[in-house]
């Protein structure tokens, strides 16, 4: 993707879950928080945060890959 957003939401009980990956996003204070924003008592988020150091790592970005 070279320019633009994209959303991707993906619904799931509890059991199912546990087998899905995590989706690695920066450990960012800013990121973090939104991410608690939007976890609420019926509705989890499935992310794994890390440090943009580790390699080998797929890291979500909000910012486009140059």
């Amino acid at each position: 993707m070279v320019q633009g957003i994209t959303v991707i939401v993906g619904f799931a009980v509890d059991d199912e879950l546990r087998h899905w990956t995590k989706m690695k996003i920066p450990n960012e204070t800013g990121l973090m928080q939104k991410v608690k924003d939007m976890e609420s008592e019926k509705i989890g988020i499935n992310v794994e945060f890390v440090n943009k150091e580790r390699k080998n790592d797929l890291i979500a970005s909000i910012q486009p890959q140059k």
